[in-house]
C-alpha cells in the first residue's frame, strides 16, 4: 500500500512537471508568434511611414515644379516692350508721342500729321496767318473753335496739345468722308467750300512728299 502510494504520487509529480513543461513550450511558442507577429507588425509601419514620406515628398516636388511653372513669366510678358520711334524732326519726343497717340485714335498716319505741321508752320507753335484766322502748328482756323470746344472740348487753340489734337481730328474726319488724303488735304487747307471740284492741290503735294521721305529717314532714334 505505501509503495503504491508512492508510486502514484511520483507518477503524479511527473506528470505534473510534463504538464508544466509543455505550458511552458506551448507558452514560448505563443511569445514567439508573438513577437514575430509583432515584428511584422513593426515592419509594416515602418514601410507605410516610408511610403507616406515618400508621397509627401513627391507631391512637395510636385507641387514646387507646378509652382514654378506658374512663376515663369509668360511668352508675351517676356516680349520687350515695343520702343517709341521718334522722328529727328524740330518736334519736342513728347509732342511726337502726343502724335502717335492721337493718330492710333483717330486712324491717321502720323508722318501725314507731321507733314502739315512742316507745310503749315514749320513746326512753329506760335505761328499766326496773315489775317490773324489760323493759329498754332497746326494752323486751326478759328471758325472750328465753336464745333472743336463741342466735340473735343477745346478751349484754346494757342494750347500746344489742343492744337495738335483738333489738327488730327479734323484730318481724320476729312479722310473718313473723302476716302482719299490728298482730297482730305486739300479741303483742311482750301477749307471744303474752297476745295470745290479739286483732288489734289501744291500744298497736298508737298504734305505727302514730306511724309513719304519722312517715312524713309534714317535719322530715326529711339526712346
Amino acid at each position: 500500500m505505501h509503495q503504491d502510494s508512492l508510486n502514484k504520487h511520483k507518477n503524479y509529480t511527473i506528470e505534473t512537471q510534463r504538464r508544466t513543461c509543455s505550458k511552458k513550450k506551448l507558452q514560448n511558442k505563443y511569445s514567439i508568434v508573438f513577437m514575430l507577429l509583432f515584428f511584422i507588425f513593426i515592419a509594416s509601419v515602418v514601410a507605410i511611414h516610408n511610403n507616406a514620406q515618400q508621397l509627401e515628398c513627391r507631391d512637395r516636388e510636385s507641387k514646387q515644379l507646378i509652382a514654378d511653372e506658374l512663376d515663369k513669366p509668360c511668352a508675351f510678358a517676356q516680349t520687350p516692350k515695343a520702343k517709341t520711334i521718334y522722328y529727328d524732326i524740330p518736334l519736342e519726343n513728347k509732342y511726337q508721342k502726343l502724335v502717335f497717340d492721337l493718330c492710333e485714335k483717330y486712324s491717321a498716319p502720323p508722318e501725314i500729321v507731321f507733314g502739315v505741321m512742316r507745310i503749315e508752320s514749320n513746326f512753329d507753335f506760335m505761328a499766326l496767318s496773315a489775317d490773324c484766322k489760323c493759329v498754332g502748328i497746326m494752323q486751326i482756323n478759328l471758325c472750328n473753335m465753336e464745333r472743336l470746344n463741342k466735340e473735343l472740348g477745346v478751349t484754346d487753340l494757342r494750347d500746344p496739345e489742343q492744337n495738335i489734337k483738333s489738327g488730327i481730328y479734323m484730318l481724320a474726319e476729312l479722310y473718313s468722308k473723302y476716302g482719299d488724303w490728298h482730297k482730305a488735304l486739300v479741303c483742311y487747307n482750301r477749307g471744303e467750300h474752297g476745295a470745290k471740284n479739286l483732288l489734289t492741290s501744291t500744298y497736298s503735294i508737298k504734305v505727302m512728299d514730306y511724309s513719304a521721305r519722312l517715312e524713309t529717314l534714317n535719322s530715326k532714334f529711339v526712346d
